[in-house]
């Protein structure tokens, strides 16, 4: 289950900051994650809860921001929001459409005290 190292990875990169900063404690991580990005949001969460424990982070909220999955056609120059990485072009029916946004997952925030 790549979500528990994940997770793992969110709260040491958290903790990093944290003791950067001289912090006792971290509040609340904010996170992009791309529908496209592979990863299970239930599961994420799950493990992040887990992961938590005994840390600086033990009452962190997680907060997730969901980002759509965007492709465009390389034939017919369509833009359009996807849920897989196997779609179709709604405009032209082409295949292999260039993925624009979707794939990433990112911190964008970390709140310390």
């Amino acid at each position: 289950m790549h979500e528990m190292t994940l997770a793992l990875n969110l709260i040491d990169l958290a903790t990093e900051t944290a003791r950067e900063a001289q912090a006792k404690r971290i509040t609340h991580i904010e996170l992009e994650m791309g529908a496209l990005s592979g990863v299970m949001k239930e599961a994420l969460v799950t493990c992040f809860e887990v992961a938590k424990q005994h840390t600086l982070a033990q009452d962190c909220q997680l907060k997730i921001i969901d980002v759509p999955g965007r492709g465009q056609c390389p034939v017919c120059q369509h833009k359009s929001e996807i849920e897989s990485l196997a779609n179709r072009c709604p405009q032209c029916g082409n295949w292999g459409l260039t993925i624009l946004e979707g794939k990433d997952l990112r911190v964008t925030t970390i709140t310390i005290d």
